[in-house]
């Protein structure tokens, strides 16, 4: 038997909403996300947002922060090749050693020649043998220096060895200590000329490593520049100093510029600066921490 459907009371049901429900709810989701994309996408709200909302206004104090910090990073970038400069210390260091290893070069052909008679063939063996001790004995030492010592602590060595070395030149009482000495005093700059541009290399950034070391090399062609030129007047000074007095025996003869670079070049070891601490100073941000040369004196 076929059921009799019963009249009910109230407003008639729609079969076709209640079957199209799901796909209204899909529509409503696509429209909310689409709407959320757009708004989302850059450039796309210039003026107000795509619900009618106008954007969002940051407050006054973020503002002001924000502002504060780009105008730190713009003053850190203005200063950072003043930090990036070499350290006075640095510089007078450099200046010292090649100031002294100049003035063995300048001057001594004038002592040698008056004291012990050496000709240009001796001399050019002389400047060879120089040259061989520091080909070969430059890696070793310098490696031992650095294990035993550290770089700073190698750099002082090389400075005070250097000293006593061009000393011993002009006081040197039989003439083999002379020629060691002249020897040594070759090797000795080597190593502390080393030292120094290791130092100037770990305490700068990378991108400043060619200004560094173009300043220590401008400051080297100063101290060639004024040695020869401060030695000679010096040289021609000590000739003049009475030989029965104590002064005169110490630096007379030609001993005075000998002995006026090896002070200079012990008194700079007291200045060699430390390296940096860490190896923060190589941090490409320039919102790091004051890493540059400026380390270097701390």
């Amino acid at each position: 038997a076929l059921a009799t459907p019963v009249a009910t009371s109230g407003p008639p049901v729609r079969v076709e909403d209640a079957s199209q429900a799901p796909r209204t709810q899909l529509r409503r989701r696509l429209r909310s996300a689409l709407r959320f994309s757009a708004a989302r996408a850059p450039g796309r709200e210039p003026h107000g947002r795509l619900d009618g909302r106008l954007p969002s206004v940051p407050h006054p104090a973020a503002v002001q922060q924000s502002a504060l910090q780009q105008d730190q990073v713009r003053r850190h970038l203005r200063g950072a090749h003043l930090r990036d400069m070499p350290a006075p210390a640095l510089v007078g260091c450099t200046f010292a050693a090649c100031f002294a290893f100049t003035s063995g070069f300048a001057t001594y052909p004038l002592l040698a020649r008056s004291r012990y008679d050496l000709h240009a063939r001796s001399l050019g063996l002389l400047y060879a043998a120089t040259s061989t001790s520091a080909a070969v004995g430059l890696v070793p030492v310098s490696g031992a220096l650095r294990r035993a010592l550290g770089v700073a602590g190698a750099a002082r060595v090389a400075q005070i060895w250097l000293g006593i070395a061009l000393a011993a030149i002009a006081l040197a009482p039989a003439r083999p200590s002379h020629l060691a000495a002249f020897v040594a005093h070759g090797l000795a700059f080597q190593i502390a000329d080393t030292f120094i541009g290791v130092l100037a290399s770990e305490s700068c950034k990378p991108q400043a490593q060619g200004r560094v070391q173009g300043i220590l090399q401008a400051t080297q062609a100063v101290g060639r520049m004024t040695s020869p030129l401060l030695c000679g007047s010096l040289y021609s000074f000590s000739l003049g100093l009475n030989p029965k007095t104590r002064l005169g025996q110490i630096l007379g003869s030609g001993n005075l510029p000998f002995v006026f670079a090896g002070t200079l070049a012990i008194a700079s070891a007291a200045t060699v600066p430390m390296p940096p601490r860490s190896p923060a100073c190589r941090s490409d941000d320039p919102r790091a921490a004051d890493t540059g040369w400026s380390n270097i004196t701390r």
